[in-house]
Order: structure tokens, then sequence, then C-alpha cells
């Protein structure tokens, strides 16, 4: 079973307050003051769990590069570069190992 992940809470005077998970340096809250509340302003996961296998991105840092290639192929300068097809023949968010599946230092 895989480690769970670190997560990492900082927070102002104002009331705000968010919350990073290292799997993927993802938002997994954001909370915002709201008269003499707080009011969460992302959609997340329940537990850390849903992070690990994780294939909505929420929340998470995407990259190299973020949406879809088509075709997983670009063109750069007369190059053909062949991605990581990691959604289909397409290659999203920087594939499988982009930035939002990487361990992130808190």
């Amino acid at each position: 079973m895989a480690e769970t992940p670190q997560t990492l809470t900082i927070g102002n005077d104002d009331g705000f307050e968010v919350t990073i998970v290292a799997l993927g340096a993802a938002i997994a809250s954001l909370r915002v003051p709201m008269g003499n509340n707080q009011r969460e302003a992302v959609l997340g996961y329940p537990s850390l769990a849903g992070y690990q296998d994780d294939t909505f991105y929420m929340g998470a840092t995407v990259g190299r590069y973020a949406n879809r290639i088509a075709n997983a192929t670009v063109e750069i300068t007369d190059d053909r570069v062949t991605l990581d097809a990691n959604e289909g023949p397409h290659c999203l968010h920087g594939g499988a190992d982009g930035l939002s599946r990487q361990r992130w230092s808190l």
C-alpha cells in the first residue's frame, strides 16, 4: 500500500486557509472568510486516499503542459515529438508521469 501523502496547511489572520497535498501539489482545501465563518472553495476528495488514485486531477498542479495534446504528438521547429499517451491516443496534463503524479516537498 502506498504511503499516505503529506499535507501542509497555511493561513492568515484574515481567515484564509489552504491545505496542500504533497502528491501532485494538489490544493485539497481552500477556506475563505464569509462573515464570521469560513467557506470551502475547492472541490476535493473526502480523504487523502482519493488523491493517490486520482483520475480527475482534482486540485492538482498540472504540467509540464496542461490540457490534451491530440494524438500525443507535437511539432517543434519542424521536429515531431511523441509524448506519453495517457488518455486514449492523447496526452493529458503532462502524461502519466506529469507534475500531478510527483511527490512534492512541502
